[in-house]
């Protein structure tokens, strides 16, 4: 099948007369898929030139724009660096197009035969009787697999129903073991805030360094500092 075909199929495809909406609707535009059959990749349209383009910042055009210059600059820039979508398909996706296309052959051989009509006439497509088939078509569609599925904007990143039932199983399995080992007891205990803070240690006359802070990055503007074991801020490390 020609991926245009595929491409088609997959999203919406309208018959006459009635407006009937046949396609499987994995796809809406850019907008729209259904998790665990399509997805949305983003891609550059001059491919081998993206890494080029993703540096070269000054193709972007200026950020301010000079008094009588044109004022075209920054869109010149944006036509090279222009993302194209493509959709990936997952194998469900193309058993379910296999299945569509082997319960209704007349509808595929018409989109091979004209691919680029905008809307099919369904004496054309099914014969004298074109008009009573596009109801039982759109009854196979109301019936499939993916028909309560909900369509997800193109940019969520989720996982399938499936999958989510597949981590849920496996949880189950790792608690089940878990009990079986025997769990170790969880204890509250009060600990003073002496015992963890030693008072006294730093003043807040203090100059903190970057490496008084071990691992942890040194403070930066904005950030609320707390001495606990003096009263006031380190110098030069007061917050907002």
């Amino acid at each position: 099948m020609p991926p245009g075909i595929f491409s088609r199929i997959t999203g919406s495809v309208f018959f006459d007369p009635g407006r009937y909406d046949l396609g499987l609707n994995l796809t809406y535009k850019t907008d729209l898929c259904v998790l665990g059959y399509t997805r949305r990749k983003k891609g550059n349209r001059y491919g081998k030139n993206e890494k080029k383009q993703a540096n070269n910042v000054w193709k972007t055009g200026d950020s301010v724009l000079v008094v009588g210059s044109r004022a075209n600059s920054s869109s010149d820039g944006e036509k090279g660096g222009r993302e194209k979508i493509v959709f990936e398909y997952t194998p469900k996706a193309v058993r379910l197009v296999a299945a569509y296309r082997q319960k209704f052959p007349q509808l595929f051989a018409a989109l091979c035969k004209n691919p680029r009509e905008r809307f099919y006439e369904a004496k054309q497509v099914f014969g004298p009787n074109g008009e009573a088939m596009l109801p039982k078509v759109r009854n196979w569609l109301n019936n499939i697999e993916t028909a309560k599925i909900p369509r997800m904007p193109s940019t969520t990143e989720a996982m399938p129903l499936t999958a989510v039932a597949a981590v849920e199983r496996a949880a189950d399995v790792r608690l089940t073991v878990i009990d079986k080992q025997g769990q170790t007891k969880e204890l509250n205990i009060r600990v003073p805030p002496a015992a963890l803070y030693k008072e006294g240690s730093t003043a807040a006359t203090d100059v903190l360094l970057a490496t008084d802070n071990n691992v942890n990055p040194a403070p930066e503007l904005g950030d609320r500092i707390a001495n606990l074991c003096a009263n006031g801020v380190p110098f030069g490390a007061r917050g907002t």
